[in-house]
């Protein structure tokens, strides 16, 4: 089962993916730098992906079976900003029916 993460180079993202890669599951972490991510997973597939972006979301998450989410919410984000909980969610959503995502978590 090949599992992806969006979130994974942060504070709780990170140690989940690392366990998830300790225990042999098939890990493709989704980053947006994915040079500074593969630095932190050696051992993981590293693909780069935006949740703004949902060509970058379908190129990253083709043959997916579940994707374990880990967001964050700056507290500085102004009304205005692109809300990764809410428009990035959305956008995971609907990329995930595309690409046939079976759960997110």
């Amino acid at each position: 089962m090949q599992v992806a993460i969006i979130g994974a180079t942060g504070m709780l993202g990170r140690p989940v993916a690392n366990e998830l890669i300790w225990a042999g599951h098939q890990v493709r972490v989704v980053a947006r730098d994915k040079t500074g991510a593969k630095g932190l997973f050696p051992h993981a597939e590293v693909v780069q992906g935006d949740l703004r972006d949902k060509t970058s979301l379908a190129d990253a998450l083709r043959n997916v079976d579940i994707v374990y989410l880990n967001l964050s919410i700056k507290q500085t984000e102004k009304q205005t900003d692109f809300h990764t909980e809410a428009a990035g969610l959305a956008n995971l959503i609907d990329v995930a029916r595309q690409v046939g995502v079976r759960r997110i978590g």
